[in-house]
C-alpha cells in the first residue's frame, strides 16, 4: 500500500494565503449577484413591503477563528454590531446578505438580546461556511422580526406557515408556486404528527386578488432592480399582512413549471 503524505504546516499557510488571495481577488469584483446589497436597495426605494433591516460590512477572514475555538480577529465589528442591533430594537433576525440559518432553529437566527446575538451570527456564519458562501458574504443584516402565522414547526421550532415563491423577469411573472415541498419534512426534524394534513392546508393556491397582488409585487420588485430572472419570496404574518422576505436570481430552467 503506498505511503500517504500530508501536507507540511509551511504548504498548508501557502495554500491557505494563495486561497485569502483568490477571496480577495473575487471580492474586489463586488457584492455577489444574490447579496442583498444588491436586491434589498432597490425593492425598498420602490416601497415594496420589506422588514425593516440594517447592514453592518464585515471581513469574513475576521471570523474565520471561531470555527476553531478562537476568538474573532480585532477587527471584526463587534461593537457596531451590538449598536445595529440595539437600534433596530429586539429581537431581530439575523443573517447575513447572502443566506440565513433558519433551518437551524430560532437559537441561529432569533436574537431577543445583545447576550443572544453573538450566538445567533456565530451560529450563521458556520452554516454559511457549511453552505461554502461565507467567504462571499460582506455584511450581517439585521431584520425587524415578523411573527410568521403558522400552523406547526419544523427545524428545531421554525414557523411553517404560507410562504409562496414566484419567479419573475422584466417581461412578468413567469410562475409560482408554495415555498415548503412536502420532501423538507419527510425526515421529521421536530414536526408533529399530523404535519402533512398542516401543510396541505397551508399551501392551497391563494384567491385571485391575492395572487394578483403578490404577482405585481412580484414584478415590481424585479423591475426595480432592472436585470435578470429572479425568485421573488413573500410570507404571511400572523395579522394577515404579507411581505416580501427574499430574493435570488434564477434561471428559467431552475423552475419544472416554467418552460
Amino acid at each position: 500500500m503506498p505511503k500517504m503524505s500530508f501536507p507540511t504546516p509551511a504548504q498548508l499557510d501557502a495554500m491557505a494565503e494563495e486561497e485569502r488571495g483568490l477571496i480577495e481577488v473575487r471580492r474586489a469584483k463586488g457584492p455577489d449577484p444574490n447579496s442583498a446589497l444588491v436586491w434589498f436597495p432597490p425593492i425598498q426605494a420602490a416601497a415594496l413591503p420589506v422588514p425593516r433591516t440594517m447592514f453592518v460590512e464585515y471581513n469574513p477572514m475576521s471570523l474565520w477563528p471561531i470555527c476553531d475555538g478562537q476568538e474573532p480577529l480585532p477587527d471584526f465589528p463587534v461593537e457596531k454590531l451590538k449598536e445595529t442591533a440595539a437600534q433596530m430594537g429586539y429581537p431581530v433576525f439575523v443573517r447575513t446578505d447572502l443566506a440565513s440559518a433558519k433551518h437551524d432553529g430560532p437559537k441561529s437566527y432569533r436574537a431577543d438580546s445583545e447576550e443572544d446575538l453573538l450566538r445567533c451570527i456565530c451560529r450563521t456564519f458556520e452554516d454559511n461556511a457549511m453552505k461554502s458562501i461565507v467567504d462571499s458574504t460582506r455584511c450581517w443584516m439585521f431584520r425587524e422580526f415578523l411573527s410568521i402565522g403558522h400552523s406547526f414547526t419544523g427545524f428545531s421550532g421554525l414557523p411553517i406557515g404560507k410562504e409562496w415563491r414566484f419567479f419573475a423577469d422584466q417581461d412578468g411573472v413567469k410562475c409560482h408556486h408554495f415555498y415548503w415541498p412536502e420532501q423538507a419534512f419527510e425526515r421529521g426534524f421536530g414536526v408533529p404528527e399530523d404535519w402533512r394534513e398542516k401543510l396541505e392546508v397551508l399551501s392551497m393556491e391563494p384567491d385571485a386578488d391575492t395572487l394578483g397582488t403578490l404577482s405585481a409585487m412580484a414584478l415590481k420588485a424585479v423591475q426595480a432592480i432592472g436585470e435578470h430572472c429572479w425568485s421573488v419570496d413573500f410570507a404571511q404574518d400572523e395579522a394577515g399582512k404579507w411581505w416580501l422576505i427574499d430574493m435570488a436570481r434564477a434561471e428559467s430552467s431552475w423552475h419544472p413549471k416554467h418552460k
